[in-house]
């Protein structure tokens, strides 16, 4: 079918279609943009995006070239195609890039990572940032840090002197987010529910403070509570260490006889 050389219906959609690529990229460039992921993803992407950008509207213009079109309808077609690579490309970032809050880690599995002490996982983790999926190959979970606060309670707890305490305190826990205790978290409560992440984290808090209790008399704790709080706050973080828990506060409210 031979060419329709319409130059002032194609000029006139090719400076709608130019205009449209400003605003575009004048609200693309309006929108803040979150923190940059360092890696090899990040940069593949990129340069795969420049490619494609670069590419398509070159080797449409090409086409039309070589089809003996004008250069008024070459142009059209480049531009056209612009428009239309990015379009895609948005569509495919967001399907794709997966952004990171503050508060939180992404786990990406699927693929072969080697980490800065040679350890070899099948997992990379980032934190506050952006992670750039690798279609049928990985996927990306995202894990809250922010666990919350805790309420301990020990009932009828034995002294070393044969008396007898209830004790009531207070923690705020959350997970860790650097190596080597992030591994410990990702391993242990990757798929795990919030509930019962705090639930472990009382029961271990719990023990603690009755084990430092069970190893006091009733006159030491009734005369210096804040030093029996504080060993039981060491005893608690060094049983977090394995487990990916980081102990933000601990505070002993009181502490009553019952024998």
């Amino acid at each position: 079918m031979p060419f329709r050389d319409d130059r002032a219906a194609l000029r006139a959609q090719v400076e709608r279609l130019e205009q449209d690529l400003v605003e575009a990229r004048q609200a693309s460039a309006a929108r803040p943009e979150p923190a940059p992921v360092t890696g090899r993803q990040g940069s593949l992407g990129a340069v795969l995006g420049t490619v494609v950008a670069v590419a398509l509207p070159l080797g449409a213009a090409a086409y039309f070239a070589l089809r003996g079109a004008s250069a008024l309808a070459a142009t059209f077609a480049a531009v056209a195609a612009v428009v239309a690579t990015w379009g895609v490309g948005v569509i495919v970032s967001r399907m794709l890039l997966v952004v990171v809050a503050p508060n939180q880690i992404a786990v990406a599995a699927g693929r072969r990572h080697v980490d800065r002490d040679g350890t070899v996982r099948g997992y990379r983790v980032v934190r506050a940032g952006r992670v750039l999926r690798i279609p049928l190959i990985e996927t990306v979970e995202l894990l809250d840090l922010t666990l919350g606060a805790i309420s301990v309670e020990v009932a009828d707890c034995h002294l070393s002197d044969g008396r007898a305490v209830a004790a009531f305190a207070r923690g705020e826990v959350r997970l860790v987010s650097e190596p080597p205790g992030v591994h410990h978290v990702v391993e242990r409560f990757l798929a795990k529910p919030r509930e019962e992440i705090l639930r472990l984290a009382t029961d271990v808090c719990t023990g603690s403070l009755r084990r430092v209790l069970g190893e006091s008399t009733l006159e030491a704790v009734e005369r210096d509570p804040e030093r029996c709080a504080r060993q039981a706050e060491g005893v608690i973080r060094e049983a977090f260490e394995g487990l990916g828990l980081e102990l933000a506060a601990f505070t002993m409210d009181r502490v009553e006889r019952t024998l």
